[in-house]
């Protein structure tokens, strides 16, 4: 086998977090409903995942190595107390990272290019009377628009997104019930329980009211919220201990939103949980093969043009849970939670782009 030829989306140091034995995994496999337990060499992964080019893989090396410290650290602590700032960086870049590079995110990313195609270029391809002169309205709708790089420009680009999570306060979750807090294939979960729209997620890393669930181990959590819309009482170290196990099932239930194809859990005791939120979910959702939709709406400078706005799919469901306030939406919507930190990521990358041609 070629080196670095299995590539993960999901690190293999995030399933030790979850393992008994630090090689094997229990798993649900969705579509089957039915649980196993394996390697976790083989899961969350696929061959040239990300590309043939495995040097894209092995750079990814030094990089977890350094979110597997400081992970591990507030396993070990149960606490943010003694983080350095660049930790606390580095655990943003982590949650930002490993939220852009799964399968499900691939799969949005090439939704959305199909999507972007078919409602924008197509038609104007159409409206060519040149080209319409050469081919037909059939050989046009039967081109798709292929662009690989698409996914792995988010990647990089979600490496330096972490500034963009520093305006949300952060709380670490101690789970101190007999459950256990479980992840999918795609465990970084955004959810707005502020602003909810059916044809439109507010679900983006920098959207108003946004709240972010990143499970690191059964019994810890991280959770970011915004202040401006939510209250949460915990302990003067950002942390609190967590005794109601609906606020836990909620949790684990964001994970079959968000989930591709498996969820993933510790120990044999929550296969009966596992079955429970799978019935739960599946009673009134489905996976839906659709993750990113385009809605046309009029343009806001007053004119009559319109302008197609893409998103994500949303989770619809409202979950409630007991640790947090819920403000009110604003009538004055603004599209970034914070101008400024948008504004620094922007001078960023321009910086890192003079550098690479230098």
């Amino acid at each position: 086998m070629a080196e670095n030829k299995n590539q993960h989306f999901v690190p293999e140091f995030y399933f030790k977090f979850f393992s008994e034995d630090d090689e094997t995994i229990r798993g649900y496999f969705l579509k089957s409903k039915k649980h196993y337990k394996g390697h976790f060499s083989n899961q969350a992964s696929k061959n040239y995942f990300y590309s043939q080019n495995t040097e894209i893989e092995k750079s990814f090396s030094p990089i977890e190595g350094r979110f597997n410290a400081v992970l591990k650290k507030i396993i070990e602590t149960d606490s943010f107390l003694g983080m350095k700032d660049l930790d606390y960086l580095e655990m943003l870049r982590f949650i930002s990272f490993q939220y852009s590079r799964t399968e499900y995110s691939k799969k949005r990313a090439n939704d959305f290019i199909d999507k972007f195609y078919d409602n924008a270029i197509k038609p104007l391809m159409k409206s060519n009377k040149e080209l319409m002169s050469k081919v037909s309205e059939e050989d046009v709708d039967k081109t798709r628009l292929i662009y690989p790089a698409g996914f792995l420009l988010g990647i990089i680009y979600a490496l330096e997104s972490n500034i963009l999570l520093t305006d949300l306060v952060p709380i670490l979750i101690l789970n101190k019930t007999k459950e256990e807090f479980i992840f999918s294939d795609n465990p970084i979960v955004f959810y707005n329980l502020i602003y909810r729209d059916p044809s439109h997620s507010f679900e983006g890393i920098q959207s108003p009211g946004l709240l972010v669930f990143c499970p690191i181990s059964p019994k810890h959590c991280i959770f970011l919220y915004d202040p401006e819309y939510y209250n949460i009482k915990c302990d003067e170290d950002n942390s609190f201990n967590l005794k109601n196990e609906q606020d836990i099932f909620n949790i684990n239930k964001l994970q079959f939103h968000k989930s591709l194809l498996n969820i993933y859990y510790k120990s044999e005791e929550s296969k009966k949980v596992i079955n429970k939120l799978s019935k739960e979910f599946f009673s009134k959702y489905s996976k839906d093969k659709d993750l990113s939709q385009i809605k046309e709406v009029k343009n806001w400078d007053g004119t009559n043009n319109s302008l197609l706005v893409s998103s994500g799919k949303g989770i619809l469901e409202k979950l409630e849970f007991s640790f947090l306030i819920c403000g009110k939406g604003k009538q004055s919507l603004f599209v970034r939670r914070n101008i400024k930190l948008c504004e620094l990521l922007e001078e960023k990358m321009k910086r890192c782009k003079i550098d690479r041609k230098i």
